[in-house]
């Protein structure tokens, strides 16, 4: 799935991922490709990023915004 990180600063992160998990109110989720549509507040605490090239990126956030639709995640944050 396509992912796009959004910050105040412009597009901080755009790749093809395989998985991605984040924190968010009611614990920690992991998305996989072809998930159902969704739209969620994440809160602060790790995410983890899997590319497709099987790259691990691990990130702390303060909280922000996610949006799953068509295969493809966009997630607002304050700071990348």
């Amino acid at each position: 799935m396509e992912l796009e990180i959004l910050t105040p600063k412009g597009l901080e992160f755009k790749d093809e991922v395989t998985r991605v998990t984040l924190p968010t109110r009611v614990g920690q989720i992991t998305v996989l490709e072809h998930h159902q549509p969704l739209i969620s507040v994440l809160c602060p605490g790790v995410m983890t990023i899997i590319t497709a090239a099987g790259k691990s990126v691990e990130r702390e956030i303060e909280g922000g915004i996610m949006e799953i639709v068509d295969n493809k995640a966009e997630i607002l944050l304050k700071k990348f």
